[in-house]
């Protein structure tokens, strides 16, 4: 993500963020809804790390209109049910982009700053990885489902992803906000 980022290459930097929490959630829940292990995910981890403008729902419906369209479109912003993201990166403000909406009155859309967002995934993903260490049940759970997501890896490229994941993670630990 933070080489697309830097080569300002910015469709794939949200493609890759929405499939990894895709990812992360699907090693931690159950449920068969691919909608509800996102918002789960979304709402345990990654907007208790760092707060956004947005709601986990609104997160899921950017993920599919980016993901199955390029677009912030997806049924739930055309039903209404959520508001559309759109993103300032680099050295835009959110806080203009967000100003113009409403100026432009379209209260349907909401601004987020991308490198907030991708940082709330990252400091999300290490208090998942803390709860893994933590919570038997839960990293029980994350080991029976990860060789469907990791298929082409060894168990040993898996455990060295595993120390990769936490050395990139070391530094940010705190304690994890409560509800």
């Amino acid at each position: 993500m933070e080489l697309c980022r830097s080569e300002k290459l910015i469709s794939p930097v949200l493609i890759l963020l929405y499939s990894t929490i895709d990812i992360a959630s699907y090693l931690n829940s159950a449920s068969a809804s691919t909608r509800e292990r996102f918002v789960l995910w979304c709402d345990t981890y990654l907007l208790k790390a760092k707060q956004l403008p947005c709601t986990a729902l609104e997160l899921y419906g950017a993920r599919c209109g980016v993901v199955h369209a390029m677009s912030p479109d997806s049924d739930l912003s055309t039903a209404g049910k959520v508001r559309r993201i759109i993103y300032a990166w680099g050295d835009s403000e959110v806080d203009t982009l967000q100003s113009l909406l409403e100026l432009t009155r379209m209260s349907d859309y909401v601004a987020v700053k991308l490198e907030e967002l991708v940082e709330a995934y990252r400091l999300g993903l290490a208090f998942y990885i803390k709860d893994l260490e933590q919570d038997q049940d839960k990293a029980a759970l994350a080991e029976e489902r990860a060789p469907k997501v990791f298929t082409h890896m060894s168990k040993e490229r898996a455990q060295a992803l595993l120390d990769w994941g936490r050395s990139m993670t070391q530094g940010i630990w705190k304690e994890f906000p409560s509800d």
